[in-house]
């Protein structure tokens, strides 16, 4: 197990947070989440062929009424309910005006679970 200093070095704390630093729109924000909800994104970024900024950048987009850290939870937990209830991959759809204009597909999956955080 890592010393408290290690955790502190790493962005995380004794409570299992870990802060990252991530850029939106030019502007670097930060998001605490647990590891596992870390790893979790992480996940659905590889499964989504996308990175964590870009999903965070997303899920941003389409969030209202929350702040970025609760929304991104929301998100994790919608996309693998649905995923668990067989909602799968196909087909692609496209994802609002600024997704359409840069000609981001988002799976159907990715799709359903980005309606819950809003």
């Amino acid at each position: 197990m890592a010393t408290n200093a290690t955790s502190q070095a790493a962005g995380m704390r004794r409570d299992g947070l870990q802060s990252r630093n991530i850029r939106l729109d030019g502007k670097r924000t930060s998001i605490r989440l647990e590891n596992a909800l870390w790893e979790a994104l992480e996940d659905i970024g590889t499964r989504e062929n996308k990175s964590t900024t870009e999903l965070c950048a997303i899920i941003a987009d389409r969030k209202t009424g929350t702040n970025l850290t609760a929304a991104v939870r929301l998100f994790i937990i919608a996309y693998f309910r649905l995923a668990a209830h067989g909602m799968d991959k196909a087909p692609l759809a496209k994802l609002g005006t600024a997704s359409k204009q840069q000609g981001k597909h988002h799976s159907r999956l990715m799709t359903s679970a980005l309606t819950h955080i809003t």
